[in-house]
């Protein structure tokens, strides 16, 4: 009983660690970050992927603390301008919204996971971060939100169908948590 409880946490926390590497991975290497008004303001790429992956995986808990994770690693890692510990509270705001969409036994669809995406991408890209760049940098809301509106409106298709393929991917080589791998009476018939 102890033994297997603790393997499969120890499970999730090194698939976590894996996610939350490969998105400060992402982030650095798979973005292409731009300026609006003379600030870091937008970045297209795909930093977000393994860590809403991760928010799927294992919900709001591990994912609010792997967002924060993923946010001071790569800012520590690979700094762009000075540490404002507001956008890391902000990524743990992304990780947590994004996970509650996957607490106790919600499975994951493809309907969901584009709900728990649009909601984290729009609550921290579009409004939080927009929102902490214009306080800090005194650059108007309106020039951040327009772009940033219209990048995640984007993101928001491309992560959900890249998170889909990926844990319906990952579901097949059964490194699921059970929840997702047990049928329900619907699915049984």
């Amino acid at each position: 009983g102890g033994y297997f409880f603790m393997y499969k946490e120890i499970k999730k926390i090194a698939i976590s660690a894996l996610l939350v590497a490969l998105g400060v991975v992402f982030s650095r290497f798979l973005s292409i970050p731009l300026s609006l008004g003379g600030s870091y303001s937008l970045n297209i790429g795909f930093g977000l992927l393994p860590i809403i992956v991760l928010c799927v995986l294992y919900g709001p808990v591990y994912g609010t603390i792997g967002a924060l994770a993923w946010d001071l690693i790569g800012a520590l890692l690979f700094p762009q301008g000075a540490f404002v510990i507001w956008f890391t509270l902000a990524s743990g705001v992304f990780g947590f919204v994004t996970g509650m969409f996957f607490i106790k036994n919600a499975r994951p669809t493809i309907a969901r996971i584009a709900v728990a995406t649009a909601c984290g991408q729009i609550i921290y890209s579009v409004l939080l971060n927009s929102f902490l760049i214009s306080l800090l940098y005194n650059v108007p809301f309106m020039v951040l939100f327009v772009p940033r509106a219209i990048e995640n409106a984007i993101m928001i298709v491309v992560n959900t169908l890249l998170v889909s393929i990926l844990v319906f991917a990952i579901k097949k080589v059964n490194i699921m948590p059970e929840r997702f791998c047990e049928k329900t009476e619907t699915e049984q018939y």
